[in-house]
Order: structure tokens, then sequence, then C-alpha cells
């Protein structure tokens, strides 16, 4: 299980991750196909779920489904 709370980005509903000290110029920004691709890279065979209690989390959802039928699981 993978639970987010935080902001989302609301161009696509991304998770932020804030810049901890000065040494990083910009926030970070965790897409819906980088949260996912991390189970494909190890094989994951496995049901996930995943919480997001985010502003703009709905297009989370929505590109995780697009995510789901490309791949075809």
């Amino acid at each position: 299980m993978i639970y987010y709370c935080g902001h989302g980005h609301a161009n696509d509903g991304a998770w932020v991750c804030y810049k901890l000290d000065d040494s990083s110029e910009k926030n970070e920004y965790l897409i819906t196909n980088e949260v996912l691709d991390m189970f494909t890279e190890k094989n994951w065979t496995k049901s996930i779920e995943i919480t997001s209690e985010s502003c703009y989390s709905g297009y989370f959802c929505k590109n995780a489904k697009e995510w789901i039928d490309e791949k075809r699981y």
C-alpha cells in the first residue's frame, strides 16, 4: 500500500515534493507513471493499493487507469 497525503499539481495531479533546503532550486514532482513504473521495473506481480489524499488526485486516478490499460494489466 502506498499512502500520499499532501499537495497535488493542478495540471496532472502529480505529487509535490517540496525542497528541503536551499541546495535544490525548485520543488520536485512525482507523476503517476513514475510511481507505477517502479512496480514494473521490479516485476511486481501482486496487487497494489494507492491512496492519494491531495488536490487533483482525480488526475492521478485517470492517469493510472490509462497506464493500466496501456500495460494491459
